[in-house]
């Protein structure tokens, strides 16, 4: 097996034991990625959600990360769902997975999009093993 090794700051001894002495280690398992990216969700004028399917084919609900470039101009990560208000419009970000696609969506509670909106999200997809 290849060896594969990142040693902490400050850390010199490559051929140590003590797995805190390394930021990465072929010994020891590590997330892979299966797909990353950046997709836009429209919301039609007039429309209450929007959503876009990402294919990641995997045969099973990978573990994604996902972020949005939320209303306030800030890169926000998505744990279940986030919830927004902005104005008298109240509204959500979310995503979920299955054994195909990552679906990633933004919605109205209350009201509807008052002219085309476009939501950008950035994505991993990571792979079980």
């Amino acid at each position: 097996m290849a060896k594969f090794r990142i040693l902490r700051s400050n850390e010199t001894d490559i051929e140590s034991t003590d797995i805190w002495r390394f930021v990465a280690h072929e010994g020891y398992p590590t997330q892979k990625v299966a797909a990353q990216g950046q997709a836009t969700v429209t919301i039609a004028s007039g429309d209450t959600v929007g959503f876009v399917d990402i294919p990641h084919g995997l045969g099973y609900q990978p573990q994604c990360r996902v972020s949005v470039l939320n209303r306030d101009g800030y890169v926000e990560r998505i744990c279940g769902a986030i919830e927004w208000v902005d104005g008298s419009d109240f509204g959500y970000y979310t995503y979920g997975t299955d054994g195909t696609n990552l679906t990633i969506s933004v919605g109205y509670y209350v009201g509807t999009a008052p002219a085309d909106e476009y939501h950008t999200f950035y994505y991993i997809i990571l792979h079980e093993s």
